[in-house]
Parts: C-alpha cells; sequence; structure tokens
C-alpha cells in the first residue's frame, strides 16, 4: 500500500535482515546502493525467508583520462603531513575504485599522488612515490593485478590551489594536496 513498514542497512558483505509485520503477508522490498539502480522484489508468504537482490551498477566505463574519483562522484583519497599510509577514511573511498575495476576488468588505472609544498622539491617527489606505491600496493592486496595498476608521485607540481611554497595557508588548505587520483590510461 505504499507504506514503509521497515528499513535497514546491510552488512560489509551485503547480507541484511528484516523483521516487519505485514498484514496481507505480502509485501515489496528493495534495495539500493550509491552507484547501483534500486531493485524491488515482490515478498509473499513463499519466498519470504531467503532474499537475494542482486543490483546492476549503474556507473558506465570511464575514458581514458578520466579521474575515477571524480566519475565515481568520490572524496579524493587524503594523506596525514609527512605520512604514506592509507588512512580508514581513504579505505571507503578505495573500496569503490576496486568495485569500479571488478564491474571493467579491462580497465588499467596510474596512480597518481602529491603532496603539500611544506617541504623541498626532493624530498616532497620521494613521498609522492611512497604515497603512490602505497595506494598501488593496497589495491594489489584486495586483488587488482599488477598488469592493470601503475603509479608515479608527482610531489608538489600539481598543488588544487594557491598553497605554493611562497604562500602561507592554513592546515585544511595543505590537506586538500596531499592526495592520489586514480586516473584511467585504458
Amino acid at each position: 500500500q505504499g507504506e514503509i513498514i521497515a528499513n535497514g542497512i546491510s552488512d560489509g558483505n551485503g547480507a541484511f535482515n528484516l523483521k516487519a509485520k505485514c498484514d496481507e503477508n505480502l509485501a515489496d522490498i528493495k534495495g539500493n546502493k550509491t552507484n547501483y539502480k534500486e531493485q524491488q522484489l515482490a515478498l509473499n508468504a513463499s519466498n519470504k525467508n531467503d532474499i537475494i537482490i542482486l543490483l546492476e551498477s549503474n556507473i558506465s566505463e570511464a575514458k581514458a583520462g578520466e579521474d575515477l574519483t571524480i566519475k565515481l562522484n568520490l572524496a579524493p583519497i587524503y594523506f596525514d603531513f609527512d605520512k604514506s599510509y592509507i588512512r580508514k577514511d581513504a579505505k571507503a573511498v578505495l573500496s569503490n575504485v576496486l568495485d569500479y575495476m571488478k564491474q571493467y576488468p579491462n580497465a588499467k588505472i596510474q596512480v597518481r599522488s602529491h603532496t603539500d609544498s611544506r617541504a623541498n622539491d626532493s624530498y616532497n617527489t620521494k613521498l609522492s612515490q611512497r604515497r603512490a606505491q602505497a595506494t598501488y600496493n593496497y589495491l594489489v592486496q584486495k586483488g587488482i593485478n599488477t598488469s592493470r595498476l601503475s603509479y608515479r608521485g608527482f610531489g608538489e607540481s600539481e598543488l588544487t590551489n594557491e598553497c605554493d611554497n611562497n604562500t602561507k595557508c592554513s592546515s585544511d588548505k595543505h590537506q586538500q594536496n596531499r592526495r592520489s587520483e586514480f586516473i584511467v590510461v585504458e
């Protein structure tokens, strides 16, 4: 009758458990996820225990040169000052990149990492290379074949704002430059 009688969120594997009282023993169940088409199934007494809802991605394949963070509407992954480890908040973004790469098994990407300007250029180039390699290693550890990935550090050569060597900026502004990008190369 159009009334929501229960809702919930699945676990990390997509499993869910909903309990709701339905007078007529009939209901529809909808599944949705960001970047996927919503799916709806009719429930009745015979199929109300084990339900599988298959969601179809609504993300089209990216073209060479596109940044997956923009294509997938994701926040960039950021790094802490003078660090190259993958932060907890970055893992959610990387999960979406992994999903994309699984959906498009011929896609190849280059991880491009950057630093802010608060060290000399040589040091920042090496730091950005470590960040790119850490991002690359994370994707490989999660099952992406090395033949589909490459990486490169750009140091502070591609800042996203005015925070260069000659400009005083806040920590938040510098943070915007300490990032990895995922550029489709094929």
